[in-house]
């Protein structure tokens, strides 16, 4: 479909770096940046000042650190 959007300096700049930088058209990466930006937020809840999130059954923690470290 081909319609005119009016963007803010920032966000035509924004748009134009991703599509140039992943050899895309402009049209392409603003439909993706909106398809997320409508994806509903992870849900979250708060045990004292930080934030937890429910993590997948599913899921694979990996992490950089050698085992046993404190880090």
């Amino acid at each position: 479909m081909c319609t005119t959007v009016t963007l803010d300096d920032d966000v035509f700049n924004i748009v134009r770096y991703i599509a140039v930088q992943n050899k895309q058209a402009m049209g392409a990466v603003l439909s993706d940046l909106v398809r997320k930006g409508l994806q509903k937020s992870p849900e979250y809840t708060h045990k004292g000042l930080f934030p937890t999130f429910n993590v997948p059954s599913n899921f694979v923690f990996f992490s950089n650190s050698p085992k046993g470290s404190a880090d």
